[in-house]
């Protein structure tokens, strides 16, 4: 049974007042107590040409690759009277994962934005006891996950080079304005953190002798980071009414990924420093996680205006998870004020 068009209603009953729309490219369909929403090849890694002929792929965030947002805010306000499963499925066959990452063999697809979206598969399913993977991608998920964790393959992350970069972007500059000032952070998670905020952390997996890549690289970063009471703080940036349900899908990601890392989860060992230059405050996270200082993870939504479904209600949902992840939304900021602080010539 097609359904698209009674979640809607829901969804803006939830937000009335406001335009709500649901991504074109998603579809969903209800039956035997599970909503099946299907994933279009585009956003599970597939290149798209645009009007200048260029390859382009869907990033986490964009409405037809963020997945989980959608399926966070679908099981807050829809259906609420009945106990149904999510399931996820593709309309489009998926890439071999060997061939994909070991072999190189699919130029078609980007491996990066494939293998983030397989990882986010998996941890989602692991994450939610309501959700489910469909058979092609429980596959390629699980495949996956068995060549990341391979230990002959020693799969780390990757060092950070250099500081991070500026730019006349609102978002670059109220990041930086937030790492230099962070007493503004301070006051706006109400004194949950302290000292040194820092900047753009990698969100990399790739082989130990850096042959192999399992994400994509140099485009992921966590915005904004922070080490306080033996809990990594993270934050998920975005400015100038940058409003989209996808802000779920990318704060999820990162988060699941600093579990796997850091903190009593952690999966994978990160790549020592070596030295002592602390670039992005990237050696005292490494000191803090061999030294057992790092307990937990907790990741915030920071954003100066927020789309309506992202809310303390669809946060209630995206805190049910399994590893006890606390997710905040915290309240607007001024960007204006933020954005005082820093210089217009990028």
């Amino acid at each position: 049974m097609k359904v698209k068009k009674d979640i809607l209603n829901a969804l803006k009953k939830a937000a009335p007042g406001r335009a709500i729309r649901l991504p074109r490219d998603l579809d969903f369909e209800y039956s035997g107590k599970t909503l099946t929403i299907t994933i279009y090849d585009k956003g599970v890694g597939y290149g798209y040409p645009n009007s200048k002929g260029n390859i382009l792929h869907l990033n986490m965030q964009n409405d037809g690759a963020a997945f989980e947002g959608w399926a966070i805010v679908i099981r807050t306000y829809w259906n609420k009277s009945e106990q149904y499963n999510v399931k996820l499925k593709a309309d489009c066959a998926l890439p071999n994962v060997r061939e994909t990452f070991i072999e190189k063999l699919h130029p078609e697809v980007s491996s990066g934005h494939y293998g983030r979206f397989l990882y986010r598969a998996y941890k989602f399913r692991e994450e939610f006891e309501w959700f489910e993977l469909d058979e092609e991608i429980e596959q390629a998920t699980n495949y996956y996950m068995d060549l990341v964790t391979d230990k002959e393959r020693k799969v780390t992350n990757h060092l950070p080079k250099g500081e991070a970069g500026n730019n006349r972007k609102p978002e670059i500059r109220a990041e930086k304005a937030f790492s230099e000032h962070p007493d503004e952070l301070v006051k706006i998670t109400y004194g949950r953190i302290s000292g040194d905020v820092n900047r753009q952390l990698n969100c990399w997996l790739e082989s130990g002798d850096g042959k192999y890549q399992f994400l994509t690289d140099g485009k992921s970063a966590i915005d904004l980071w922070n080490m306080s009471n033996s809990t990594l703080h993270i934050f998920e940036l975005k400015a100038k009414n940058n409003i989209k349900v996808g802000i779920i899908s990318e704060l999820f990601f990162y988060s699941e990924y600093c579990t796997d890392f850091y903190g009593k989860y952690a999966r994978f060992e990160s790549r020592n420093p070596k030295d002592t230059e602390n670039v992005r405050g990237y050696a005292d996270l490494y000191n803090g996680q061999t030294k057992g200082k790092i307990n937990s993870v907790e990741a915030y939504f920071l954003a100066d205006n927020y789309h309506p479904l992202v809310n303390e209600e669809t946060v209630k949902t995206l805190n049910a998870n399994r590893k006890q992840i606390k997710y905040t939304i915290l309240k607007e900021y001024n960007l204006e004020k933020m954005l005082s602080y820093t210089k217009t010539d990028g």
